[in-house]
């Protein structure tokens, strides 16, 4: 008999369905509940979908960190073919993947999941939606306990399946990403709500939001499209933007570009913004108009590294944390632009005064260009030194998550350019992060610092694999490396690097390439622009 869930659309709360030996269990996920158990597995898609969201939401406009506690277990019903169903305390298992993702997306939102939508399909932290067991029962428990009208979203691998199973009783779904699912069960609610929410009550609200995750969300964000087109939307459709908050949204639309393209333009700020900025702030977004130089060559480097030097004192290790920020900037810009080793020589001290004070949140990001820095450059002795940090800091738990990946891939590089013996340590990194490495520019470039790996070892077969691999890939960070990957593959082979390799680089990434070619040795761009990308 078909017994009716009395439940309401509340925001951040969506339908699930789990199965058990004793029972198909539905349970409502929402944050003030607690009628199960929760196990590793529902806390690892927990956080793949916080992962995962950042890629695949249309807008986003507030921190993930900020609405991120796991949520709760609700018990409704439970069925069971044949026999005595018993009521289920504990739930484990990657079904609720789908399900957690679309109560966060709520939450982000503030727009709740309409009852009808129930979900059981497993994530990625990519956005993937993939196939869970026991479909049938599922399909079979919704029909038994749930009132029409019922969605069912299920992975796309699985819909026909589904469909077999629900005899016309509900509608299926199949998607294939996180995104695909929000699409249907949101629609264009999620741009909309940015636009109420661009009213005169909340805009101040949602700019401090918006610059905070331009200025602070490195660590959280993968995939920053989300953020751009969230700007965008306000830029285009927001009535009564004033000079300051229309910088903002530029700002905020530039970060995002340079962070997943490295592309975007931001404009210098006014006098008058500046003045009206506590000296924190605008020395943090001065760090940003540097790294914005340095990668996507708007602003020009000549016109904010000025700025930067009137600001950083003579002696790094008297700088606060901003300063030091706006340092380790405008070293980036220093390692593109021609000078090297005094890039190198400013991250490490960089480094080190950010290790003397403990501020370790802030160490990965000079730590990793010092790596990777002393590998291109040549430098083994200020390897040792930084290679020595980065084991301590390792030892501590001092960097971790994205930084550490970023710090990982800077050491492991940096040991293929030295040829230094590290037995077979560095070919295990790379091997780790180009099979699971979360940020894209990562996991490629991994896949072509393993291929130089092979070249320098003669492993040439394994070599070639992974370039046709990274040749199979669309997006733009994997065929930047493949670029790449070519470039280094002529230069140890001894032919004449192709002109046209060179020409599609400066189309995908012109500023970073355009700044390494405009410095480069005659005769020796290809050289000088392999061993100093610094992605």
């Amino acid at each position: 008999m078909t017994q009716a869930l009395v439940t309401l659309p509340t925001v951040g709360t969506a339908l699930c369905v789990s199965t058990h030996p004793t029972g198909t269990a539905i349970w409502q996920i929402r944050a003030d509940a607690n009628d199960a158990l929760l196990g590793r597995e529902v806390f690892a898609s927990w956080e793949d979908a916080k992962i995962a969201l950042t890629r695949s939401l249309p807008v986003l406009w507030q921190s993930i960190s900020d609405k991120g506690d796991l949520p709760g277990l609700r018990y409704e019903n439970i069925w069971i073919e044949g026999g005595f169903a018993r009521r289920v305390t504990a739930v484990d298992g990657p079904s609720f993947g789908l399900s957690l993702a679309l109560a966060l997306t709520s939450r982000l939102s503030d727009i709740p999941v309409k009852t009808e939508y129930v979900a059981a399909a497993a994530i990625d932290a990519t956005g993937r939606v993939l196939p869970v067991g026991h479909l049938r029962e599922k399909v079979l428990a919704l029909r038994a306990r749930l009132a029409p009208p019922i969605t069912f979203l299920v992975a796309s691998e699985q819909k026909a399946d589904a469909v077999t199973s629900a005899e016309g009783c509900l509608r299926i779904v199949g998607v294939a990403n996180i995104g695909a699912a929000c699409e249907e069960v949101f629609g264009d609610a999620l741009a909309k709500r940015l636009l109420q929410l661009g009213g005169p009550d909340t805009r101040p609200a949602m700019l401090d939001t918006l610059l905070r995750i331009a200025l602070k969300g490195r660590s959280q964000f993968v995939d920053w499209t989300p953020i751009w087109r969230a700007a965008n939307v306000a830029l285009t459709h927001w009535l009564n933007v004033t000079p300051a908050q229309m910088w903002i949204l530029e700002f905020v639309r530039g970060v995002a570009a340079r962070h997943q393209h490295n592309a975007g333009q931001i404009a210098r700020p006014s006098e008058d913004m500046r003045a009206k900025w506590p000296r924190g702030l605008w020395l943090e977004i001065l760090a940003h108009l540097l790294q914005q130089a340095a990668d996507s060559g708007d602003p020009l480097p000549e016109a904010v590294i000025p700025l930067a030097e009137t600001e950083l004192q003579s002696a790094l290790r008297h700088s606060l944390s901003a300063e030091l920020h706006v340092a380790g900037a405008l070293g980036r810009v220093e390692a593109v632009t021609g000078s090297p080793v005094k890039a190198l020589q400013r991250q490490a001290s960089v480094s080190q005064v950010h290790w003397d004070t403990f501020a370790w949140a802030d160490i990965s990001r000079p730590l990793s260009e010092w790596l990777r820095l002393s590998g291109a450059c040549d430098a083994p002795h200020e390897f040792e030194h930084a290679e020595r940090m980065f084991e301590e800091a390792k030892a501590l738990a001092a960097i971790t998550g994205y930084g550490l990946a970023y710090c990982e891939l800077s050491w492991a590089r940096a040991c293929v350019m030295l040829r230094l013996d590290r037995g077979d340590r560095p070919q295990i990194i790379l091997q780790r992060l180009a099979s699971g490495a979360v940020i894209d520019s990562v996991r490629w470039s991994a896949v072509r610092w393993l291929a130089r790996s092979y070249q320098l070892t003669e492993q040439a077969a394994e070599a070639r694999e992974l370039i046709d691999r990274l040749g199979r890939e669309l997006s733009n960070a994997a065929r930047t490396s493949f670029l790449l990957a070519q470039l280094d593959q002529e230069i140890v082979t001894g032919r004449t690097p192709s002109t046209e390799v060179l020409g599609e680089l400066r189309r995908l990434q012109p500023g970073v390439v355009q700044h390494l070619l405009r410095v480069a040795p005659p005769g020796s761009e290809a050289q000088y622009l392999a061993r100093f990308y610094p992605y």
